[in-house]
Order: C-alpha cells, then structure tokens, then sequence
C-alpha cells in the first residue's frame, strides 16, 4: 500500500472518532423531561442531550427561563450547580489557578463562559438570595461575580463592573453591616467614580430592571482562532417606568448601572487567543512538514525501486514515519476559538435614577420597552421581595423570545461516560419530583 493511502486511512480514522456522536433514544429523553414545567421542557432536553461539554452554558439558560416564570427553586438548582463547575476553574484559590494552567484545547472544554458569563452566573444567583433575604449570600455571590469579571485562563484584570460592588454593599447595607457597606461602595467608586458617585447603598428599595440583547461572538483568523465579541446587529431602546404606584421616589427615572455589552467587549489582551494564535502557527509548520516529509517519502522510495537501493528504501521509510507523525499532529492541533455564548444575558442593567422611600410591590410597577418589532410594551418584575426593612422589585424588560433555549447539539461519542454520569446527576437533582416554588 502506498503512503498515501495510509495517510489518508489515518486521516478519515482520526476525523471519523471526532465525529462520531451519542444515540439517546427518544424514549429515555421524554421520560427526563415529561415531568417539568412545559414552558421548561426544551431547555430540560437541551441540558439532558448536550451533557457535560455544554452543561453551565445550559444550565445557566435554563435558570434564567425559570426565573422568568416564577420557578425560582429550579433557577437556584441550575445555578449552584452551574457555580460549583465554574468553581472548579475559576476559583478564587490556588487549586482553581492549577487549574486553569492544565486547561487544554479551548473548544472541547466543558463550557464555563467569558468573564462577563460567569459574572452574571455569580450576579443571578446573588439576585435569589436578595429575593429571600438572605443579604450575606447575597453578598458573596456579587464580590464573586466581581472577581470572575477580571480573571481569564492565564491573566487577571482590573474590576471594572462597579455594580456588583454595589449590589455587594446594598446587601450589606440591608445587613445592617454599614462598615462593609461602605468599604464595598468605595470599591463601586474605584470601579467607575462617573457611574457610582452620589448614588449612596444607604437606601432600602431598589428597582433594578433588565433590558436589551446582550453580545454577540464570532470567530476571525485564517484557523478561526480569533474570538471577536460584538455588539448585537440592533438594540433596544432603555426602558421606562410605565407606572409606579404608591411609591415616593426622587426621581422616578432609570439610569444605566451595568453595560454588559461593555464589560464583554472591553477587556483587552486576551490570555487564551495568544496561546490559540501558537496552536494555529503550530498547526501550519506541522501540516506543511507532514507534507514536505510526505513528498521526500515518496521521492526517496520511487528512487530506490529504480536502483535497488535498499539504504534510500529506509531513508524513504523514515520520512514516511516523519509525514505520518506531523500530518496527525496537524489534525490534532485545533487552534479555533471557542464561541459558544450564553445568549440569553440581557445587554444592560438599569436601577431607578434616584431614592424609592416606600416599598416596592409587584402590583406598582409597570415597566415599558421597545420590542424589536419596533411596538412599545409593558411588562411587570418578575418578582419583588420585601423584608428585613429592604426590598427589591426585579423587572427583565426583554421578550420572552430572547430566552428561548436554541438548537439541541448531539453530544460526542468520546465524552458518553461523563455524560452518562451527567445525566444521573440531573435525574437525581431534577428528577421526578420536580422542584417548584412558591408563585409570588
């Protein structure tokens, strides 16, 4: 058999195992998810199917579709555990930094999310405790959002997310722990002083609302191994208080307290597009080495079958070896960049201009926005909460569409073990007895 041939056997060999997917049966997927909330279902399927590799990207979508509805145990479920893998990475110790230095090729880790991604894991999961409140979770769960706002794999940046400071000294404020609170707002000042300044945590209600679409990734680069994340193609306008009945405010108004699309586009030197950028130029020097042995395999061994020329038949031998080994190396080294994105993250966090001085209630919002079909509508906070003298009136301003859960991916054959293991935890946490909460 020519060398060819076997090059190109081992080539379809390496990318068959690469593509080769699991089978589910239909019947398996429907007894997980036959017993959830239908509003629910797709984004259950979507977790069960993808398993590990996509699992806090899904679990992360489908709190927030929970959150929307009321679920609010189910939202909590998927993010603790969405947390604890993100945990795993991205830690604030050193077993989490060990880590991150072992990760390898970035589009077949099991998805944690950009800076901005796990932020807003941290961020949600702080907004649930706030709903039961419980102000020193809460607290914990916005300084850590924070953190993972300024850590990649390999480098870390400055916090410039000064709401989840904020938020961290609102909590703490609720707590009755002044000191801290305004230890925290300093930090919010540091973060961005033009945002933050006069806009005291001393204050017992809050109405934060949501709004818009949220970044948009993309690949660049010969190998697609440049991540690019953009503004979406059109934004919603800021929304408007509609109505706020029964409560005394200074100002009425909203005001911009979060720009996510800021905190995704804003962060600078990437850490892991300078490590993809080395696989791509390894991934060229191999391919053209794997070629130019394989050109030299088949000279030295064409030679040797004229002369009979034994030492140039294993010369020839040699460079097949050469070819082989570089042209695998090649297939194997996969520089593209990762874009798997949570798509469902709002593009915007506003919080009311001034002070509420009276509770705020479900019943006395009403919030208006600009779909993007261009027609105004009103929308009510997805949950308020009042107690311990604080409160919070939680509105998402955004179309219900937008948190639509996407195309199910097959998982690949490779990963059934872990994914299999995946799926008994999800039957386990979110099995028959499905968990539900309470409608406020």
């Amino acid at each position: 058999m020519k060398f060819g041939s076997m090059t190109a056997i081992a080539v379809a060999a390496a990318l068959a195992a690469c593509s080769a997917t699991q089978s589910i049966p239909d019947v398996q997927i429907k007894g997980f998810t036959q017993s959830k909330p239908t509003t629910l279902s797709a984004h259950f399927e979507k977790l069960y199917v993808e398993g590990e590799h996509n699992a806090v990207l899904n679990l992360n979508a489908l709190a927030q579709a929970a959150l929307s509805i009321g679920e609010f145990a189910v939202a909590e479920k998927a993010l603790d555990k969405a947390i604890a893998r993100i945990d795993s990475v991205y830690a604030d110790n050193e077993s989490a930094k060990t880590a991150r230095s072992l990760w390898a090729k970035e589009s077949n880790k099991d998805f944690k999310g950009e800076p901005y991604e796990r932020a807003l894991t941290y961020y949600y999961r702080g907004l649930l405790y706030l709903r039961e409140g419980d102000y020193q979770n809460a607290r914990a769960m916005f300084l850590a959002a924070d953190f993972q706002d300024t850590v990649a794999e390999q480098e870390e940046f400055q916090s410039d997310f000064g709401l989840m400071p904020w938020l961290a000294a609102w909590a703490s404020h609720c707590d009755g722990d002044a000191v801290r609170a305004n230890e925290l707002y300093t930090r919010a000042l540091e973060a961005n002083r033009a945002r933050w300044s006069g806009r005291s945590p001393d204050i017992n209600w809050l109405l934060l609302v949501e709004s818009g679409s949220g970044p948009v990734k993309t690949l660049a680069g010969k190998h697609k191994e440049k991540l690019v994340i953009e503004k979406p193609a059109s934004t919603t306008q800021a929304p408007t208080i509609a109505r706020l009945d029964g409560v005394t405010a200074t100002d009425p108004g909203l005001s911009l307290a979060g720009d996510v699309i800021y905190q995704a586009t804003t962060r600078g030197g990437r850490a892991f597009q300078e490590i993809l950028d080395g696989k791509a130029a390894f991934k060229d020097s191999s391919e053209a080495l794997g070629m130019h042995s394989t050109l030299m395999s088949q000279q030295a061994i064409n030679n040797a079958s004229y002369t009979n020329n034994r030492d140039m038949a294993n010369i020839g031998g040699l460079f097949a070896i050469v070819g082989l080994v570089s042209t695998i190396a090649s297939i194997s080294t996969k520089p593209e960049a990762d874009n798997r994105a949570w798509t469902q993250v709002p593009g915007a966090i506003h919080l009311t201009k001034g002070r509420l001085v009276d509770a705020v209630t479900r019943a006395d919002v009403l919030v208006s926005y600009r779909a993007s079909d261009g027609q105004s509508r009103n929308v009510t906070p997805a949950f308020s909460t009042n107690g311990r003298g604080c409160g919070l009136a939680y509105v998402m301003a955004r179309e219900p569409e937008s948190l639509a859960p996407g195309r199910v991916k097959a998982a690949t054959l490779e990963r059934e073990e872990a994914d299999n293991k995946f799926r008994a935890e999800l039957e386990r946490d979110f099995g028959s007895a499905v968990i539900r909460s309470a409608k406020l």
